[in-house]
């Protein structure tokens, strides 16, 4: 399958304080890669560093087996969008898409032939004489897709850039960068924060956390095989159990023993449990109380207080008054050690 993007030891010094601490990954081509973690985990910092915006303080950025280092961003071959849009304010939508095109010295016909089909790319259409400012923040959005697009770059570069707008046209948006990242089979490195955005739109995610990489995967792999307590916690809800693995049993802090499928090395652990893997029944398992509830939509979340294993919580369609007694049992679980 080759590598797009590879990445070596990359390390990155802001004074004391590492934004990226020896991160290494391989990028595939015509792949849809997400770099997902909280503020401050490094995702942006190292998305600039393919980029060119950022020098690394240490390692190797490779296109395509080429070293990048040392080379200018608009020589990289790629396509940059900037969560902020950066747009200029008093350039019309035309000339905002053109830049790039003249910068690279393209002849006028040329420049409003791939103008128009940037645009038709990102459903927008008789707006080249506007100025961003007349127009949505899904619009100023699309714009500046287009504008990356229109230089035809292998690589396109996406910080963050659907975290202004508002929910609904989040999805709209995301899923239309993904349709459009396939069609063109284009390899796509995207920021976000957002775990439901990452899960829906990749190929693979790199969690992130304090400048490494925590795990790098498919979605289902994060989701349903974290192999570690953070990846667990940061996607999803989650509920981790604490405890210690005894001669093929769990035996939770507070209490509660389970037997382990497959057994496991006897010691600490933590068991993982998706809060739909969670079964409630009034005719059995272990007691529990309900304490409160949520509505979220298709399920109630509910939070169980149990002393077997303490407070869960449980995703189900099922309706349960608070205050009622439950029992609970566990349809699915994982250990994870720290």
């Amino acid at each position: 399958m080759g590598t797009a993007i590879a990445i070596r030891n990359a390390t990155k010094d802001f004074g004391r304080k590492k934004a990226l601490d020896d991160v290494s990954l391989d990028i595939r081509p015509g792949e849809f890669f997400t770099l997902l973690g909280p503020s401050g985990c490094g995702k942006t910092t190292l998305l600039r560093a393919i980029a060119g915006f950022n020098d690394l303080t240490h390692g190797e950025i490779i296109f395509d087996g080429r070293n990048v280092a040392g080379l200018e961003a608009w020589k990289r071959g790629i396509g940059f969008v900037f969560q902020n849009y950066a747009l200029w304010p008093n350039k019309t939508v035309f000339e905002n898409i053109a830049y790039g095109l003249r910068i690279r010295k393209q002849d006028e016909a040329t420049v409003r032939t791939k103008v128009a089909d940037a645009l038709a790319m990102v459903r927008l259409v008789d707006v080249e004489q506007r100025y961003p400012g007349e127009m949505s923040g899904g619009m100023q959005q699309r714009i500046a897709i287009a504008r990356a697009l229109v230089v035809d770059p292998p690589i396109l570069l996406l910080d963050e850039p659907l975290s202004n707008l508002d929910a609904k046209l989040r999805v709209s948006l995301r899923r239309d960068i993904r349709e459009i990242q396939k069609r063109l089979g284009l390899t796509a490195v995207y920021v976000t924060h957002d775990q439901e955005e990452a899960l829906e739109v990749s190929d693979r995610i790199a969690v992130m956390s304090q400048g490494k990489l925590e795990q790098v995967g498919t979605p289902e792999d994060i989701y349903e095989r974290p192999e570690r307590i953070f990846v667990a916690d940061f996607i999803g809800a989650a509920n981790l159990i604490k405890g210690v693995v005894n001669n093929g049993s769990f035996i939770a802090d507070s209490g509660g023993t389970l037997p382990l499928p497959g057994g496991g090395d006897n010691g600490p652990g933590t068991l993982l449990i998706r809060p739909e893997h969670v079964v409630l029944s009034v005719t059995g398992g272990i007691p529990g109380i309900i304490a409160n509830h949520f509505y979220v939509g298709v399920n109630r979340r509910y939070r169980v207080e149990t002393q077997a294993f303490g407070d869960l919580t449980v995703d189900t369609a099922t309706r349960h008054e608070e205050g009622s007694d439950i029992g609970v049992a566990f349809s699915q679980s994982r250990l994870l050690r720290a």
